[in-house]
């Protein structure tokens, strides 16, 4: 049984013993004439690719800003994330995620997992669960390892799940998620942080940062150049510091009375890692930011599979 979040920035996945993560990076295999040795190389229908890291400082890499590039190429990250993952055989269950905005099509989603083809190599799974994220930040705190509720968790809350390219924000009351309240900022993850820091090197150093470098300056806090590391701390605090003062007011215009009277603001998501710290004061005593924030979508879809199926077992 495999949790696994396949966000816009990175891919996470965990396994009661296992956890891993890489970054949703895509482009088309192509080799030049000064490669040095074998890359890994992964056939998906018709085209061969490279993944991750490797795919990461190719100038072909592929947008993932898209719900329609979660569509294409969940499998091909699924299929890398299980061979990560070390099982010796493929994983009969498989609990995952879409955003909020988009878990209508969950369907189509649960089609495309189900049985992956890749490197000829077919990958049926005998179940597959589809979460909206963010609720997945909800399952990890309101359950146990095993998938039972801690009554203490049943509390009024408000979830900020912040991703890389979207928002995803949960509404529980007693612990039990409200879909009529929930919403999702789109284009309003820490992708904006990046976009205006590559847009600030860019006219610095004139070095030029894809959205995921960038990603990866922001949270070093450096970069070099010509040799030299050049300090950024105060610029990505400033530009950090800007960023959470446009989400609280996004937030206070469509859930400010939430905001004031809940019990706990959990913030999740990858994005925690960069703006944990720049949190408004105002809001430091009811805020939880879980260990491990980026894997929280992850481990919550793995428990709600686990109770999903000792509910179905009862019956």
């Amino acid at each position: 049984m495999v949790g696994i979040d396949i966000g816009f920035g990175d891919v996470k996945a965990v396994t009661d013993e296992v956890r891993i993560k890489f970054p949703t990076a895509v482009a088309y295999a192509k080799k030049g004439i000064a490669d040095i040795g074998e890359e890994e190389e992964y056939e998906f229908l018709g085209r061969k690719y490279f993944l991750g890291e490797r795919a990461l400082f190719s100038l072909d890499v592929f947008p993932t800003r898209e719900v329609e590039f979660l569509l294409k190429y969940a499998p091909l990250l699924l299929y890398r994330s299980l061979k990560w993952l070390d099982s010796p055989t493929p994983a009969e269950q498989i609990a995952i995620g879409l955003p909020l905005a988009y878990h209508h099509r969950r369907f189509e989603f649960e089609k495309v997992i189900r049985r992956v083809i890749v490197n000829g190599e077919i990958l049926e799974h005998q179940r597959v669960e589809v979460f909206p994220q963010g609720v997945g930040i909800l399952l990890d705190y309101r359950l146990n390892h095993e998938g039972e509720e801690l009554e203490e968790t049943r509390e009024n809350l408000l979830i900020l799940d912040i991703g890389f390219n979207t928002v995803d924000v949960v509404v529980a009351e007693k612990g039990r998620a409200i879909r009529d309240e929930c919403g999702m900022l789109e284009r309003a993850g820490v992708s904006r942080i990046c976009q205006e820091l590559a847009s600030y090197l860019q006219r610095e150093t004139t070095i030029n940062l894809t959205e995921q470098e960038a990603k990866d300056v922001l949270l070093e806090r450096k970069l070099k150049v010509y040799g030299q590391e050049k300090e950024l701390s105060e610029t990505i605090r400033t530009l950090t510091e800007n960023y959470m003062d446009w989400i609280f007011q996004n937030l206070k215009s469509r859930w400010g009375e939430r905001l004031k009277r809940v019990d706990r603001l959990i913030i999740a998501g990858g994005g925690a890692y960069y703006v944990g710290e720049y949190l408004p004061e105002i809001y430091e005593a009811q805020t939880l930011i879980p260990e491990l924030p980026e894997f929280a979508n992850a481990r919550g879809f793995l428990k709600g599979m686990k109770l999903k199926i000792r509910q179905e077992a009862k019956e």
